[in-house]
């Protein structure tokens, strides 16, 4: 409920409700469930995104693949996502060794997973598409 109740507002009111994709990778799921849900219900364009690792790789601490999850959190509505991403380890692997060039900072693969569509990928995000 936390994140329906602030984080969402809190996306909102920073980016002016100007937003067009909100994307969170899937550990707990509660902060994709929570926002998701409460954007659905306050701006109904927005396209929510899951974002997970590739079926068949190993588990990375931090983030999970739904569909071959031991355990799936009572809270996880798979019903939210409008689509479902999957990053390569690889592709992680190589956006933490790119952040930490570009940033100044080193980022663990969960995290980078998140900042690889923030970079151009997958490539064919619309033009004038505001993701958060």
């Amino acid at each position: 409920m936390a994140h329906f109740k602030t984080t969402a507002l809190e996306i909102t009111r920073q980016c002016r409700r100007r937003i067009t994709h909100f994307l969170a990778s899937l550990g707990t799921s509660g902060t994709f469930t929570g926002v998701s849900r409460r954007l659905k219900q306050d701006l109904r364009h927005v396209e929510c995104i899951s974002v997970a690792t590739v079926l068949g790789l190993p588990r990375h601490r931090g983030t999970k693949n739904m569909a071959a999850a031991e355990f799936k959190p009572a809270i996880y509505d798979a019903g939210l996502a409008d689509r479902n991403l999957f990053v390569e380890t690889e592709d992680a692997q190589d956006m933490t060794r790119t952040l930490a060039r570009r940033k100044g900072s080193w980022w663990g693969s969960p995290r980078a997973r998140m900042w690889r569509p923030r970079f151009g990928w997958p490539p064919n995000w619309p033009s004038g598409a505001r993701r958060v």
